[in-house]
């Protein structure tokens, strides 16, 4: 007589739904049960939000909507605090420090260089301190030569770093300029991590600042021109090349210690508690031991990361531009343990800021707010 498995149903159940979800790869129509439990607390509608412009203190966030005006919204349900127009577009990277934000920002409208027969494809630009409290704005300082501004704040001060070569020391207060840099060479990549700024230069060097003091520590010369730069720590920084490889520089035996070849071009290297995130141009994100630099897991998205992934905890929310779902992945395993989701007609146009448990994404249409549990939880008294 033939035996009985009163589980037999079940096991074929659980392989075949296994054999759905490959470890190695994740799809727009992939679904997981989620574990970490994001629900969608608020969203603030607007047609004029301008791409990835957002930045929180933790009580308010700040965002930027088209053409040049910026504001302050209360964090924990998104109702509005305060709004500033400026003279022109708003562009680059907001920074908060010292009681006020600073921005980028044209110096003219179009309308106003129209008047004047002056370029529109060449204005000028400066920064814009705006008050944290008020929204009124404060001392403005202009931006000389072209191309991208990387901004690192750091308490009372802040760090320019211009594409042309040139390194501000700026107050966060007032504007003033404590002290300038020219390193007589276009500067390629950037990063800023414990107190160590290291810009990599067209011609292919890397150089290394004590920060408040903006201080020269080295100057190393590599083989291939730095397009991005991650300071693990005093003594050891990642750098990447335009081909996707990734090296490991010992900075007092200035020598390299291990590099590795990605399938494309690297788009970030983030650090978390279970090692460093890389994403790439090739569709994957990585999880490798820095020291080692031996992969622990990686995972295939079906659109191209172009954000870094954010680490909050031991969970990285990754998301592509344009896409409609991020993606909650555990740091220790790799595995999708949430998919946040957004309704048809959006997706996701820049990297979150956290305030509190709540994550904040900027996108097509609205600022989306997710929090983990319940969002009565992430509810504070309005200011």
């Amino acid at each position: 007589m033939r035996r009985k498995y009163p589980y037999a149903n079940f096991y074929y159940i659980i392989l075949f739904i296994l054999c759905l979800f490959p470890f190695d790869g994740v799809t727009g129509q992939e679904r997981t049960d989620s574990i970490t439990n994001f629900t969608k607390c608020w969203q603030t509608p607007s047609e004029n939000l301008s791409g990835t412009l957002i930045a929180s203190d933790n009580d308010l966030i700040y965002t930027t909507t088209v053409p040049n005006t910026i504001q302050a919204l209360n964090a924990s349900n998104g109702s509005g605090i305060w709004a500033s127009t400026l003279k022109g577009r708003i562009f680059g990277k907001i920074l908060v420090g010292g009681g006020n934000l600073v921005v980028i920002n044209e110096v003219e409208t179009n309308e106003a260089m129209e008047s004047r027969n002056l370029d529109r494809d060449s204005p000028g630009r400066s920064l814009t301190a705006v008050n944290l409290v008020s929204g009124l704005t404060g001392w403005t300082k202009p931006i000389s030569g072209e191309g991208e501004v990387f901004l690192y704040g750091f308490g009372d001060f802040f760090i320019g770093v211009y594409q042309s070569g040139v390194v501000n020391l700026i107050s966060f207060e007032n504007g003033k300029l404590l002290r300038e840099i020219d390193l007589k060479q276009g500067i390629s990549a950037a990063g800023y991590s414990d107190g160590v700024l290291a810009l990599g230069t067209l011609d292919k060097k890397l150089h290394f600042f004590s920060v408040p003091g903006s201080e020269f520590i080295n100057l190393i010369s590599v083989e291939e021109i730095p397009v991005k730069i991650f300071v693990a720590d005093g003594k050891n920084v990642l750098w990447a090349d335009k081909r996707g490889v990734l090296r490991r520089l010992d900075l007092v035996q200035k020598k390299t210690i291990w590099k590795r070849r990605f399938g494309g071009e690297i788009s970030s290297i983030v650090n978390s508690p279970n090692g460093v995130l890389v994403s790439s141009l090739d569709n994957f994100v990585y999880l490798f031991d820095i020291d080692s630099g031996k992969i622990k897991w990686k995972r295939r998205f079906s659109g191209r990361i172009v954000e870094e992934p954010v680490v909050a905890r031991e969970f990285a929310a990754v998301f592509a531009y344009g896409d409609l779902s991020s993606f909650v992945m555990s740091l220790e395993t790799g595995e999708v343990v949430d998919i946040l989701t957004l309704s048809d007609g959006n997706y996701f146009t820049g990297k979150p800021v956290f305030a509190g448990d709540l994550m904040i994404f900027p996108t097509l249409n609205a600022l989306v707010a997710f929090g983990v549990g319940d969002c009565r939880a992430n509810k504070k008294t309005d200011k």
